[in-house]
């Protein structure tokens, strides 16, 4: 028996090309070129509608890409870095030759841009690198042309790399690629190619100055203001895929605040991390999960830089580290604060062909408290079949030492139709890791979830499953629970998803000391109404619950309304309204309006303002307003942040900062 293996190696040309949207120059005769794109939504694998071209080659420094996109005309904007609108190319590369690990580039009509990463599932939309890009609308097509530094970007030259291309078209939210994904798949498939690059190195240098004024009020009511005047910075190393990064000082009064949610539960919100340096390379410290398993995350860097009630703790500095040699793939954070906290979290893991193992281990310190984690992961996958195990030990030390254990189990197999999915979890009274992760509550979760998903001609995708549940927590009996889904995505982009419960649920109460038995419903209703290029979502929730605030049994209401406008192409805004009621609690009415103006892509000016409003005891009335300006060069610029926040008696908090950060790339 013969096999011909076929490798197409990228076009390579030392041609200059003006890079203005418009692909007449020379060198995109010779590039690679594909037209052959088919259907992903709507209609999956039917041929694409609308023509789509891309081309690529590359030259001794850049990977250079184009896109030819024919049909209805595109909605154009300017809106500024990392804010594209919904008439968009993308092009998806894998430079370590693994589609775990996939960087993704993206140009709207307008020309903005916008770069992400996704590592096993996980999208890091945080993740900036330094790359250039240009579009042309004319009457038959827009067009778009690429360039990505090969300094700008993490490889390994030793490995073939997978490319893909998609496009976006917001008259009928349609999305068509040349190597279509697999149903219910997050990263694209890929086409591997062999790319002559040079040896991957580059170091950037971040300084950074900042000039800021806090004022807060303390717990005697009085108003207290300091000033900061910090040199900070950052230096990044990258050398062949792996990558070392320091940070001093970082400030981050740039990031915007998180939105005010009512929390009846007796578990604190899990917020996602929005820092910069927190967020890019962190996805080798998530441990592998399925969909419908709780939340287990002992990595959780919201905890660093805050107090237990949730106050701002700086930052003195910063350290992490990826590295990559073959199979295996290693990380560490090391991070100290101002108060002489000491958070080391280390993970090494490898990665087989149908499997994957890790260990973590994290550590933290202050003072005479210790709290560790110890935990071993394995996820195998073969065919349709998965396989994971997750282990945990803990120690804690806060007067006494006090041990734990931790460990969950989940089996799936799916198809493109149908998946069943099951997991078993159980958690120790004494596994405490509060300040190193998220991990929600004790005893034990066991699932066992049925889904089918159908794929008909009038409506794309309908998806059906039903779960159930038999949980126990700390100092409670057993609860059962009966889940019913229903998710419908339209031609036109619109998606309605209904999700309920019904159960014998018991709940510890701290008011009477005693368990609380009594029957819990829940019925979620999500709606996504696009009408490009605007965009209208509504979440509504009805359920009868216990309430861990005010001890009562009862009905919840929760309900949220956003609606995103396209004013102008340099202006958008967005308004949200929420509204809360029920188990004890009187209205909580919050609303909250951002608007942003972009000037020739480079300036920016967010302005936003939240009201939040309650009958209730256990929410103070507020209100905040925040001014975000920004004029990037490249990924660095001039920031400025105002931030206040008050309520009827005055300053809650208030930031006031000047940041300058600049890029210097070698």
């Amino acid at each position: 028996m013969i096999y011909l293996l076929i490798m197409l190696i990228i076009p390579k040309t030392n041609s200059n090309i003006v890079l203005d949207g418009i692909l007449v120059d020379s060198a995109w005769k010779k590039a690679y070129m594909v037209s052959d794109f088919k259907e992903f939504i709507p209609v999956y694998g039917k041929k694409a509608t609308y023509r789509t071209e891309a081309y690529i080659f590359t030259s001794s420094k850049s990977i250079f890409v184009g896109f030819k996109c024919y049909g209805p005309p595109p909605v154009v904007e300017h809106k500024g870095r990392d804010k594209i609108a919904d008439d968009y190319v993308t092009f998806h590369i894998a430079p370590f030759g693994n589609p775990s690990t996939v960087f993704e580039f993206s140009v709207d009509a307008g020309g903005n841009i916008l770069d992400s990463r996704f590592n096993n599932g996980l999208i890091d939309a945080s993740w900036d690198t330094d790359w250039k890009a240009a579009s042309h609308v004319s009457d038959s097509l827009y067009s778009v042309e690429i360039e990505i530094p090969f300094k700008s970007l993490e490889y390994s030259r030793n490995k073939l790399w997978g490319i893909n291309f998609s496009r976006h078209i917001s008259k009928d939210k349609s999305i068509y690629y040349y190597r279509l994904p697999s149903p219910g798949r997050i990263t694209p498939d890929m086409e591997f190619v062999r790319v002559k690059a040079p040896i991957s190195f580059s170091m950037q240098f971040i300084p950074q100055i900042v000039v800021r004024r806090d004022t807060v009020r303390d717990f005697r009511g009085s108003k207290e203001s300091e000033d900061y005047r910090n040199l900070a910075g950052d230096v990044i190393l990258r050398v062949e895929g792996n990558t070392f990064h320091f940070t001093y000082n970082p400030d981050f009064a740039d990031v915007e605040a998180d939105p005010f949610t009512v929390n009846i539960s007796k578990y604190p919100r899990f917020l996602p991390e929005k820092r910069p340096f927190f967020v890019y390379d962190m996805d080798i410290f998530q441990l592998p999960f399925l969909i419908g398993m709780p939340v287990m995350n002992f990595v959780y860097t919201r905890n660093i830089g805050t107090d237990a009630w949730g106050n701002e703790i700086p930052l003195k500095w910063g350290m992490k580290g990826i590295l990559r040699q073959g199979s295996l793939k290693g990380g560490f954070l090391s991070v100290r604060t101002d108060s002489m906290e000491d958070f080391l979290f280390v993970r090494p893991l490898y990665s087989g062909r149908n499997y994957e193992m890790g260990v973590l281990v994290g550590n933290y310190t202050h003072s005479d408290t210790l709290d560790r984690v110890i935990s071993l992961d394995t996820k195998l996958e073969r065919g349709n079949y998965t396989i994971l195990f997750v282990g945990a030990h803990s120690q804690s030390r806060e007067g006494e030492s006090l041990e734990g254990n931790f460990f969950t189990v989940g089996l799936k197999w799916a198809s493109r139709e149908k998946n069943i999915s099951f997991y078993y979890q159980k958690i120790d009274s004494l596994f405490d890791i509060n300040r190193l992760g998220y991990v929600m509550g004790g005893g034990y979760d066991m699932s066992v979830r049925l889904g089918r998903t159908y794929y008909l001609k009038k409506i794309p995708y309908v998806d059906v499953g039903l779960s159930v549940s038999r949980s126990r927590d700390l100092n409670e009996l057993p609860s059962v629970e009966i889940s019913p889904e229903l998710s419908v995505i339209f031609k036109n982009g619109h998606s309605v998803m209904i999700f309920g419960g019904y159960g014998d649920a018991n709940k510890y109460d701290p008011f009477r000391d005693t368990c609380v038995e009594f029957r819990a419903w829940n019925i979620n209703f999500v709606s996504i109404l696009n009408i490009p290029p605007n965009r209208v979502r509504m979440d509504l929730m009805v359920q009868r619950v216990y309430n861990f605030q005010t001890g009562e049994v009862g009905r919840f209401y929760t309900g949220n309304v956003e609606l995103g406008l396209h004013v102008t192409r340099n202006f958008t805004f967005n308004t949200r309204l929420g509204v809360s009621e029920g188990a004890g609690l009187r209205r909580t009415i919050s609303t909250m309006y951002v608007g942003n103006i972009n000037f020739h892509k480079k300036l920016n000016l967010r302005l936003g303002y939240e009201n939040v409003f309650s009958e209730s005891e256990y929410y103070e009335p507020y209100y905040r307003y925040w001014t975000f300006v920004s004029y990037q060069l490249g990924i660095g610029g001039l920031y400025i942040a105002i931030n206040n926040q008050r309520d009827k008696t005055g300053i809650i908090n208030s930031v006031s900062a000047i940041k300058v950060k600049y890029f210097v790339t070698f």
